[in-house]
């Protein structure tokens, strides 16, 4: 069975880094994008089995790549986890969906993220 690759989009380092860290030492394959343009490209060329998506960033914000990725028929199907400082872990609670999007509060449990992405990713 092949590694289940995600993409991670933060136009942060130091997030895509730790974000990478532990996805790998959990057995992911990770693709890293810095920017919302980038992040869509590699979307379509790389094909992640899901997306870890930051919400603010300059240029094209995780909203706008989010809508991008939703209604183009390539990346559509991609699960989406938007990861951000927006919100705070009791406004997401233990469901983690708003407005029928997949939410993650910074700052954030690695083994929350892992959960999530088990739950959303088709094993």
């Amino acid at each position: 069975m092949s590694k289940k690759k995600v993409l991670v989009i933060d136009d942060e380092a130091n997030i895509v880094t730790m974000v990478r860290s532990r996805l790998e030492a959990a057995g992911y394959e990770v693709i890293s994008a810095f920017n919302g343009e980038d992040g869509l490209l590699k979307a379509k060329s790389n094909k992640p089995d899901a997306i870890i998506l930051d919400i603010i960033m300059p240029g094209m914000d995780g909203g706008r790549v989010g809508e991008a990725l939703h209604s183009d028929p390539q990346t559509k199907g991609i699960p989406v986890i938007f990861l951000t400082c927006l919100v705070d872990g009791k406004e997401v609670g233990s469901q983690h969906i708003i407005g029928g999007n997949i939410i993650l509060a910074k700052p954030f449990k690695a083994d929350e993220l892992l959960r999530l992405l088990k739950d959303v990713i088709k094993e």
